[in-house]
C-alpha cells in the first residue's frame, strides 16, 4: 500500500504477524501509544508524504459515531487512551517534522505548517506543566484575595481573618488529593475505586467554584479602585490593583477574552452555540479534574497499550471442581472421589521427594521482557512529570532562590509566571479560533464563486 495508508495499519494488533518487527510486537512503548491516536498518524503521514502537495480539509457535514462513556470509570479509561495517543502522536509529529521538506508543498503552506509546529510545541509544554499551572494559579489567586498586607485595613475574602487558615486547609486538601490520584492510578482500576474517584471529582469541583469566586472578587476590587478611587474602601484594596497592573492590563484583557469570548464567538459564527448554555457550567466544574485526575491516570498507565475495550466488570473464570454437584432440592452436595491406596502412597512419596530435593533456582534473565521495559519507561515518565511540575511550583512560590536575583523575588516570579502562562494559553486559543474563522471564510468564498459560475453558465 505504501505511505500514508500503510502506516495506519501498523498499529493494528491483529496484523502483528503480518508486519512482524514493524508491527505492534516490535514497537517501543512510545510508538505503540502513538497508534492509539491512529487518526492523527494518518493525517500527519498524508501531509508529509514525499513529493506530494497533499493537505487535509474539514467537512462539516460529515458525521461519525463513537461509543459514549456512560459512567465515570469508563470515561477515565477512555481518556487514558485518547490522552496517551495524542501525547505520543504530538511527539512523533515534532520529531519527524523534517520530512516536510521532502514534500511538494508551496512556500506559503510550508510557512503555515511551521506556525503549526510552534503551536504543537507550546501546546505540548502547556499540557506537560498543566499540573503545576493549576496549582500555582489556584494558590496565588486565593492568596491575593484572602491574605491582604498587614499595613491595610482590608479583610480577607470570603471568611475575613479566618480566610488565610481556610485557604491553607484547602491547599493541603488539594495537594493530598493529587497525591491520592497517583496512588489510585498506579494501584487499582477506576471501576474498583469508583467512590475514591467520585470524591476526588467533587473536591476539585468545589475548589474550582471557590477559585472562580475569588477571581470575580479580585476583578470587582480592581474596578472599585479604578472607578471609585476617592473612597476609603477602594484605597484599602490598592494592593490588588497593584498586582493586577504588574501583570499587565493587556495581558488580562487578552487572556480573558480568549478564555471566555473565543468559545462564545466561535459558536455564534458557526451557528452552533447551544453547548454554551447546556454544558459550559459543567465543563468549568470538571475542568481541574481533566488535569488532576485524567492526565495523572493517563501518564501513570502509559505502559497500558490496550484500547480499553475489554469488559472491566468481567471477573476471572475459576475452574469448577468436579466434586461439586447440585441435588434435586437445590442444595450443593460435596462428593469425595474414592482413590486407591496405592495412588495415595505414590502421590505422598512424590511430594516428600520433591520437598527434600535441592532447590534449583531458575536462571536469571539477562534481558528485560517487554512488559518490564514498558513499566521502566512508565516509571521514568512519571518521575519526570512529577519532579518537573514540582520544581516549577517550588521555583515560583519559594523565596530561597536569591542567587537568581535577575529574576526578582518570589513576588515577581509569580508575576512572570502569570504573564507567560496567560499569554501562552491565550495564544493557543486564538490560533484555534483563527483556524475556525479561516474555515468559515474559505467556505463562504467557495459558495460565492460557485454561484457566480452557475450564473455565467
Amino acid at each position: 500500500m505504501g505511505r500514508p495508508l500503510d502506516q495506519y495499519f501498523h498499529g493494528d494488533p491483529s496484523l502483528a504477524k503480518l508486519y512482524r518487527s514493524k508491527g505492534t510486537e516490535g514497537m517501543g512503548l512510545l510508538k505503540t501509544n502513538m497508534y492509539l491516536g491512529e487518526d492523527r498518524i494518518i493525517c500527519f503521514e498524508t501531509v508529509l508524504k514525499a513529493g506530494t502537495p497533499w493537505h487535509l480539509g474539514y467537512v462539516k457535514a460529515a458525521k461519525a459515531e463513537t461509543a459514549n462513556s456512560g459512567e465515570m470509570a469508563d470515561f477515565i479509561v477512555q481518556r487514558r487512551r485518547w490522552l496517551n495517543g495524542a501525547f505520543a502522536a504530538t511527539l512523533y509529529s515534532i520529531r519527524h517534522f523534517h520530512r516536510l521538506y521532502r514534500s511538494d508543498h508551496s512556500r506559503t503552506r510550508l510557512a503555515l505548517l511551521h506556525v503549526q509546529l510552534f503551536y504543537n510545541i507550546v501546546k505540548l509544554l502547556l499540557s506537560w506543566f498543566s499540573l503545576a499551572g493549576f496549582l500555582l494559579t489556584l494558590f496565588i489567586v486565593n492568596e491575593v484575595s484572602g491574605d491582604p498586607p498587614p499595613n491595610t485595613q482590608a479583610s480577607g475574602f470570603p471568611f475575613g481573618k479566618a480566610t488565610s487558615v481556610i485557604n491553607a486547609i484547602l491547599q493541603i486538601i488539594y495537594i493530598c488529593t493529587i497525591i491520592v490520584q497517583f496512588i489510585l492510578a498506579l494501584g487499582t482500576r477506576p471501576h474498583a475505586a469508583w467512590w475514591s474517584y467520585f470524591v476526588s471529582f467533587c473536591i476539585f469541583g468545589i475548589i474550582q467554584v471557590y477559585f472562580l469566586m475569588n477571581v470575580t472578587y479580585i476583578f470587582k476590587r480592581v474596578a472599585d479602585v479604578r472607578f471609585k478611587a476617592s473612597t476609603q474602601d477602594a484605597k484599602n484594596f490598592e494592593y490588588i490593583n497593584t498586582y493586577y497592573s504588574d501583570i499587565g492590563d493587556l495581558t488580562i484583557i487578552i487572556s480573558g477574552v480568549a478564555v471566555f469570548g473565543v468559545y462564545i464567538v466561535a459558536g455564534l459564527l458557526h451557528l452552533d452555540f447551544w453547548h454554551i448554555f447546556t454544558s459550559y457550567a459543567q465543563y468549568n466544574w470538571v475542568l481541574p479534574s481533566y488535569t488532576n485526575i485524567l492526565s495523572i491516570y493517563a501518564f501513570s498507565n502509559f505502559n497500558d497499550r490496550s484500547w480499553g475495550h475489554e469488559n472491566p466488570h468481567a471477573e476471572p473464570a475459576f475452574q469448577s471442581s468436579s466434586t461439586l454437584k447440585t441435588g434435586t432440592n437445590q442444595q450443593t452436595i460435596v462428593e469425595e472421589v474414592d482413590r486407591p491406596q496405592v495412588g495415595l502412597d505414590d502421590a505422598f512419596e512424590a511430594t516428600v521427594k520433591r520437598a527434600l530435593w535441592p532447590q534449583v533456582l531458575p536462571p536469571v534473565q539477562k534481558f528485560r521482557t517487554r512488559n518490564e521495559a514498558a513499566k521502566n519507561f512508565r516509571t521514568r515518565l512519571i518521575g519526570a512529570y512529577i519532579f518537573s511540575n514540582f520544581f516549577l511550583c517550588i521555583f515560583v512560590l519559594n523565596d530561597s532562590f536569591k542567587q537568581l536575583h535577575w529574576l526578582g523575588d518570589a513576588y515577581w516570579r509569580k508575576i512572570w509566571f502569570f504573564r507567560i502562562w496567560l499569554w501562552a494559553n491565550a495564544g493557543c486559543l486564538y490560533f484555534r479560533f483563527a483556524g475556525s474563522c479561516g474555515y468559515l471564510g474559505e467556505k463562504y468564498l467557495s459558495c460565492i464563486f460557485t454561484r457566480r459560475r452557475r450564473s455565467l453558465y
